[in-house]
């Protein structure tokens, strides 16, 4: 028995020391090391570290079989996956990929863009979760600014833009409400801001920048405020004068709705004027209603007052940011199409002359 016992224990001995001088790394840390330490020490356990390289660098990278997310350098089990590389206007790519035991895989995808549609200028686009219409504005080139305007507006500079869709009318309270249906446009000291097809007011930026991020989710399209490149060149519509009309400040009665002709009874009694239901005016050579007054349309750039010196449309800013256009309670200077306007963020800024239309990318 005892013998027995003896040569039991040496066989053992002999099979730990055998799996030692096989695999000592192993043998010693497989109790103490993590899971992830000693797969990568075990080329029979793990599978394969992976690097995907997308071309452009921020497109989407996704497994479309089984609950996997990608992170660079991952490791992946022996097996068949298969991958997804995306991103909006360009052609997705699917592949399939084995995985073998102990393999880096090195991956790198090139997506293609897809062709812009061709659309005609003056092209209506409908909005169906809101009803909002879009006008085709074509792209091209323009100048933006003003040498003899106010100092943030110089110097003038030649801006290109490809084409893009913007609403033909500023958001209304009706489509705002589609939204958020117990929002409020209030009152302008007793005169009403709330009618149905009135532009809405008392809307912040950020309130502005949600309403889009509301419609983007409607898959319809990505929606964003307009940048003030694309507010300025779709305001001017092939023109270069003080108004996209010419520069006669008399003829902004056909127009706009400003100071002169946005009175009623209240502002005979002390009160201010209110604004006016959208598209009763005519519009500008694009097709686009009450560019100049009515409401300040809030833009997506911040605002700063040297921009165009450093050549920074787009610019960043937290703080502050850009309105154009004018508004019912503007005179006429702050109606030229080169005018910039700002305001702080947040809940402050909700004016009742503060309102917004919206831009749209295929």
């Amino acid at each position: 028995m005892i013998k027995k016992i003896a040569l039991m224990t040496c066989m053992m001995v002999a099979w730990a020391v055998l799996a030692y001088a096989v695999n000592p790394d192993d043998y010693i840390y497989q109790d103490f090391e993590t899971f992830d330490h000693v797969v990568k020490k075990n080329s029979a356990i793990k599978g394969a570290e992976i690097y995907i390289s997308p071309t452009p660098e921020d497109a989407r990278i996704s497994f479309l079989s089984g609950n996997i997310s990608y992170s660079r350098g991952m490791l992946l089990k022996p097996g068949r996956y298969h991958i997804a590389v995306s991103k909006p206007g360009y052609k997705d790519i699917t592949k399939w990929i084995d995985v073998k035991p102990g393999r880096k895989l090195n991956l790198s995808f090139v997506l293609k863009k897809v062709p812009a549609k061709k659309h005609k200028a003056g092209e209506i686009w409908i909005d169906t979760s809101t009803g909002m219409e879009f006008i085709w504005i074509p792209g091209g080139s323009f100048i933006m600014g003003a040498d003899d305007g106010r100092p943030d507006e110089a110097p003038a500079h030649k801006q290109e833009l490809e084409g893009f869709w913007m609403g033909k009318y500023e958001v209304t309270n009706a489509q705002y409400r589609k939204y958020k249906p117990d929002h409020d446009s209030k009152k302008n000291d007793g005169g009403s801001l709330n009618a149905d097809e009135n532009p809405v007011v008392f809307v912040s930026w950020e309130d502005a920048v949600d309403f889009t991020k509301w419609l983007s989710a409607k898959g319809q399209g990505q929606f964003s405020l307009p940048s003030e490149i694309q507010w300025e060149y779709a305001c001017r519509a092939d023109s270069s004068s003080e108004y996209f009309f010419g520069d006669d400040p008399d003829m902004l009665e056909d127009y706009a709705w400003y100071a002169k002709n946005s009175v009623t009874g209240f502002k005979l009694l002390g009160g201010h004027g209110v604004s006016h239901p959208v598209g009763k005016l005519k519009p500008n050579a694009f097709g686009l209603y009450d560019m100049l007054g009515n409401v300040w349309e809030w833009c997506s750039d911040g605002y700063d007052k040297f921009a165009y010196f450093k050549k920074r449309e787009n610019h960043k800013s937290d703080r502050y940011r850009v309105l154009r256009g004018g508004s019912f309670l503007s005179s006429s200077e702050y109606l030229r199409c080169a005018t910039r306007h700002w305001s702080a963020t947040g809940e402050r800024s909700r004016m009742e002359d503060y309102g917004f239309r919206v831009v749209r990318t295929d």
